[in-house]
């Protein structure tokens, strides 16, 4: 992806529909919340357009307002389009055989799942045989806490995001 902020064609007029997957695709690479100026500071497009851009994804759920009022990160709809993708029969095709071997190796079953705001979700999963198993569909949401990958995740994290996160999850039995 050219940084159109950085390239010879930011004094040129982007074209109106590579606008909008230019904003998701900052947000997206981004990681952490950013506000409409950050990824504007990317592209370069007026002031007002670049704050329409933004509600107007923020109205229909690609965008979603952090409590600070000010910054965004990525919306539900934003998130089931990157999951989707995720798990297109292309790309699942792979994926199902390194998690069939690995399930086979270990005897266990073996999921694949990335973190989600406050959930992992699962990509895909490779079950085993065992008579007593928790079974979750493709696409399941499950609290970090909840689950082996989630703890995982949540070792990877440093202490002011550890805290952050235990300071605002709602711990349910």
């Amino acid at each position: 992806m050219v940084n159109i902020a950085d390239s010879e064609r930011k004094s040129e007029t982007i074209p109106t529909n590579m606008r909008l997957p230019l904003v998701l695709e900052a947000v997206a690479r981004a990681g952490v919340p950013v506000t409409p100026t950050e990824v504007n500071a990317q592209i370069g497009l007026p002031k007002p357009t670049i704050h329409r851009l933004f509600a107007t994804l923020e109205a229909e759920g690609f965008l979603q307002r952090e409590l600070d009022g000010r910054s965004y990160t990525a919306g539900r709809r934003l998130r089931k389009l990157s999951t989707n993708v995720l798990t297109s029969l292309r790309v699942r095709t792979a994926r199902l055989a390194v998690l069939n071997a690995l399930a086979e190796e270990v005897g266990e079953t073996c999921n694949i799942a990335v973190p989600d705001r406050e959930t992992m979700t699962y990509l895909d999963r490779v079950e085993t045989k065992w008579p007593l198993r928790i079974q979750l569909p493709i696409g399941s949401h499950v609290p970090f806490y909840c689950t082996a990958s989630g703890k995982m995740y949540l070792s990877t994290l440093n202490n002011a995001h550890l805290q952050r996160y235990l300071g605002a999850a709602k711990l349910e039995a």
